[in-house]
């Protein structure tokens, strides 16, 4: 018996996310590159590091069209404008940090450390940043990582299994700027980096069903995650990076054991929870 044909939009639709993944870390990394061997003096070419996180849109949008064509297009649009949802989860991704951020700080406080709040980003400044993180975010990751990735991640696997696996990926992607002097990144410990985003991508995996795919929402919770870094001055402090990776690690499974990780039995942000065919082709 032969196999049965498969057909060119569903092959087509197969190879989305290989080669998403592949544009946006050749593209990212090549970025990064040049400035690594610019700070080592290897090289006089500098190029903006803007274009090291372009890159995620940019994927995005030629990988929609390559694989789904105009359907696949407007339909990754739709969620980067996908605004008009619950008021509740604006709120839950800008103030549920707080909680966490305060449990970590109290902990490493509890253990005799000592960290001055407000070093780094005062109060005052802290909507402005919001507002101009989450822009950026909307624009540049999310618009790649929740906007294009996690919906056909989620046709594939569970929710906890596309957060997760999604997470490992982002974190991957973020390697380069620990090797570059100046960035946040090379504060940290890549240890600990890799193991508090792969939580933080399950928290925005649940953000995601339940926001509808709302990219603003997870770019809002992007950015809130941001501020509490810099508000706390965590790159400053190990062992209160380690203390959040606890706690964040902690409300990931809160969220799990609560069922914000459920799927529903009816598409959710666009995309079926279920097999379903790719976008831009119709269901038989």
């Amino acid at each position: 018996m032969t196999a049965p044909a498969v057909s060119w939009p569903r092959s087509r639709e197969a190879l989305a996310l290989p080669l998403f993944f592949g544009l946006t870390f050749a593209l990212s990394w090549t970025v990064w590159g040049f400035r690594i061997a610019e700070t080592r003096g290897w090289t006089t070419l500098h190029l903006p590091q803007l274009l090291a996180f372009t890159a995620l849109p940019t994927a995005a949008l030629l990988t929609a069209a390559l694989t789904g064509g105009r359907a696949a297009v407007l339909a990754w649009l739709a969620r980067l404008g996908r605004w008009r949802v619950s008021p509740r989860w604006y709120a839950l991704a800008l103030l549920g940090l707080i909680p966490v951020g305060g449990l970590a700080l109290g902990l490493f406080r509890l253990g005799g450390g000592n960290v001055p709040v407000g070093t780094g980003l005062t109060l005052a400044a802290l909507p402005a940043f919001l507002l101009n993180e989450t822009v950026f975010m909307l624009l540049t990751e999310e618009s790649g990582w929740r906007g294009f990735a996690l919906p056909r991640l989620l046709r594939r696997m569970s929710p906890l299994a596309a957060g997760l696996l999604l997470g490992g990926v982002w974190g991957l992607w973020h390697l380069p700027l620990f090797f570059i002097p100046g960035e946040a990144q090379a504060l940290y410990s890549p240890a600990a980096f890799g193991l508090l985003i792969l939580p933080t991508s399950v928290l925005l995996t649940a953000l995601h069903l339940r926001s509808r795919g709302s990219v603003p929402v997870a770019a809002l919770f992007h950015a809130a995650f941001d501020g509490m870094f810099v508000l706390l001055g965590v790159g400053h402090h190990p062992a209160l990076m380690w203390w959040l990776v606890l706690v964040v690690w902690l409300a990931a499974a809160a969220v799990y054991a609560l069922g914000g990780l459920r799927p529903t039995p009816k598409s959710v942000g666009g995309t079926r929870l279920s097999p379903a065919p790719p976008e831009g082709v119709a269901a038989r």
